[in-house]
């Protein structure tokens, strides 16, 4: 039985990492911050590269000294728009994409867990629809793995966060042309409020879909 690398691999389905970001908030490059005996980069691009065969990295076009580090992971894309807004990086790392599917991540991501990744990135071998997004669910209720895109908030719906949304989104090759026309700092988000009616949402128990790196302290989180 094929593994979902080889199946992924096979279907075309990569992924985009974004991890041109400038980090102000935790005080030194959080890409580079340890974590256990690796680095947060590190070990985010460690659980990518076990589902994905085809991975981008999106960096800062100052950034050569991480790309070289990392380049052995993933083909690095560089871009001298970074301080304009993720929606800058984004569109770059669509730039010549060919694949079946994109997934987009965010290098600040350690958490997230590649049986995750497999979950999510597999639905693309059955889905009717264009856009893939993984919504936290407690394991109990993970029974309904698809749901309205309309039926689920955007935020934590109570205290253990269930229904908040997180990473990697998916996105079908025909929507790519509108990627890459993405500006300003809200990333992918408009792509999704405007094509509601091609969302799939996919429950996961895995609270690393929206545990990303801010500060020092968020390094001290447990997946």
């Amino acid at each position: 039985m094929a593994t979902p690398y080889q199946t992924l691999k096979n279907a075309n389905v990569g992924a985009v990492i974004l991890g041109a970001g400038f980090g102000r908030r935790f005080g030194s490059d959080k890409r580079l911050a340890a974590l256990g005996n690796t680095t947060v980069a590190a070990q985010t691009l460690t659980h990518f590269n076990e589902v994905f065969a085809h991975l981008k990295v999106v960096l800062k076009t100052e950034d050569k000294a991480l790309g070289e580090l990392i380049g052995q992971r993933a083909e690095i894309i560089y871009t001298d728009e970074a301080h304009l807004g993720m929606g800058h990086s984004l569109a770059a790392g669509f730039v010549d994409l060919d694949w079946q599917w994109a997934f987009v991540g965010l290098l600040d991501m350690p958490f997230l867990k590649p049986a995750t990744l497999a979950q999510i990135a597999l639905t693309t071998l059955t889905t009717q629809s264009k856009i893939i997004r993984p919504i936290f669910a407690a394991a109990e209720n993970l029974n309904a793995s698809k749901t309205s895109a309309n039926s689920l908030t955007s935020t934590s719906t109570s205290a253990n966060t269930k229904g908040q949304q997180g990473h990697p989104i998916g996105i079908h090759n025909s929507l790519f042309a509108q990627v890459r026309r993405s500006r300003g700092d809200q990333g992918a988000r408009w792509l999704l409020k405007d094509n509601p009616r091609l969302i799939e949402d996919i429950a996961v128990s895995d609270p690393g879909i929206f545990m990303d790196i801010d500060q020092p302290q968020d390094l001290l989180q447990q997946s």
